[in-house]
């Protein structure tokens, strides 16, 4: 074999090398994403139908902080057999929240581990999207849930679009969140 023709055979070995490299990283890729939309449908709301009685409120919006925006889901069980949210090991209590890992390590100055009441626990693996997400699992107090309005739920797990997940918002745009949520 001359040395062109060895020349030729690493350049065609080596772009072999690159496209199956190439053609790995989009099917890791896909599953990663695929796996991630998978855990977040899990957590997603199965609201009451017509004449079907709830077993928990639900609510949720968006907060943020220094352009991350993250979710504060609201709830509330109203019969002792309601499925709890995935992640969580119990219902939060009245002025309780569950904060993700990575909105728990949080900045001091965010006070996260009171904002949305007293830091209960953590919110499991199972319960997030991605490691790193940043999400709260808060339960009102009696007269804050007396002032706001949540949807009827039967359990978790609905079809369709899920919610959650890090994204990038404006810094200067204010979060949507009823102020009164806030706690002590």
């Amino acid at each position: 074999m001359s040395e062109s023709g060895r020349t030729r055979f690493l350049a065609l070995l080596m772009a072999t090398v690159v496209a199956a490299l190439a053609a790995s990283a989009f099917v890791v890729s896909a599953a990663t994403f695929d796996g991630r939309e998978a855990r977040g449908m899990t957590r997603n709301p199965v609201l009451a139908g017509q004449g079907e009685q709830p077993k928990a409120l639900w609510s949720r919006y968006w907060e943020s902080e220094h352009g991350r925006q993250y979710s504060v889901v609201v709830v509330w069980p109203l019969t002792a057999d309601a499925p709890l949210p995935p992640g969580l090991d119990r219902w939060p209590g009245p002025g309780e929240a569950f904060l993700s890992p990575g909105l728990a390590d949080g900045p001091g100055r965010e006070d996260f581990t009171r904002r949305y009441g007293h830091m209960a626990g953590l919110v499991g693996e199972d319960g997030l999207a991605t490691p790193g997400e940043r999400l709260v699992y808060t339960r009102p107090s009696e007269a804050m849930l007396n002032s706001s309005y949540l949807d009827g739920i039967t359990g978790f797990g609905a079809p369709g679009p899920s919610f959650g997940d890090v994204r990038v918002i404006d810094q200067n745009a204010n979060s949507i969140s009823p102020s009164s949520w806030r706690c002590c």
